[in-house]
């Protein structure tokens, strides 16, 4: 009875060895799996996280400060910027949101969010 249970409920040697590699191989899935990026929440909950914790050995890209870009022409030389030259609140807002976007994508990164 090779490769089946044997009389009285014992399992034969091709039995007890495939059954051995099937366990190591859900063990070793298990075990060497790569940690998780864990995203640490406010107290009381908000739209900002506390914190982040990056397993080691995972690519990150860490990005400078962004500023929004001017909108419309540019203003004659040696003119300071004013406000209105980069739009309001919203405006400047879509305008970093897509330097970043731009900056990330040209590293093979992508912009996800919580419910993507």
């Amino acid at each position: 009875m090779r490769g089946r249970f044997a009389a009285g409920g014992r399992l034969s040697v091709t039995g007890a060895v495939i059954g051995m590699g099937l366990g190591l191989a859900t063990w070793s899935d298990i075990a060497f799996a790569a940690p998780a990026i864990v995203r640490h929440a406010a107290t009381p909950p908000g739209l900002i996280l506390q914190g982040v914790t990056v397993p080691a050995g995972a690519k990150m890209l860490y990005l400078s400060g962004q500023l929004a870009a001017p909108i419309g022409p540019p203003p004659p030389a040696g003119t300071p910027p004013t406000i209105a030259q980069f739009g309001d609140t919203r405006t400047q807002t879509i305008s970093v949101f897509e330097k970043i976007r731009g900056l990330l994508a040209g590293r093979n990164f992508a912009w996800r969010t919580s419910s993507n």
